[in-house]
């Protein structure tokens, strides 16, 4: 369990850290990726990263962290929004990074790790 709690933790942190870096200018995609975002905006980027990424995946680290009940849903949860949030970029801004299929395949580990301790989870209760 810890290792989901790290691993929502670091794609937290690194969701957070992307939204800021991108709302302060430090990270210039360039005017050609900019123009394809939504209203031109890396601000607006910024805001869905931190929203669909950010905000989902620090609550569900935060929940599996002190072993909260709805852990495991959130864990689902949040890696399905992470998959959808790097498919969404691919299509949006129409370039490739080695990140997305990392991240992707993140979302995918954090889902199904979920997805296990949820079907755990409601054995034992069964039992």
């Amino acid at each position: 369990m810890w290792s989901l709690a790290l691993g929502e933790s670091l794609v937290a942190i690194g969701a957070i850290g992307g939204a800021v870096a991108m709302f302060s200018g430090s990270i210039d995609r360039g005017a050609s990726i900019n123009r394809r975002l939504p209203f031109e905006s890396p601000a607006f980027g910024a805001t869905a990263l931190l929203l669909v990424v950010g905000l989902p995946m620090s609550v569900a680290a935060l929940s599996c962290w002190r072993r909260r009940r709805l852990f495991p849903d959130l864990a689902i949860v949040s890696g399905l929004l992470l998959m959808a949030w790097i498919a969404v970029e691919m299509s949006v801004i129409r370039s490739f990074s080695p990140l997305q299929p990392t991240f992707f395949l993140t979302g995918l580990s954090i889902t199904i790790c979920g997805y296990r301790m949820s079907k755990r989870s409601k054995r034992a209760t069964e039992e």
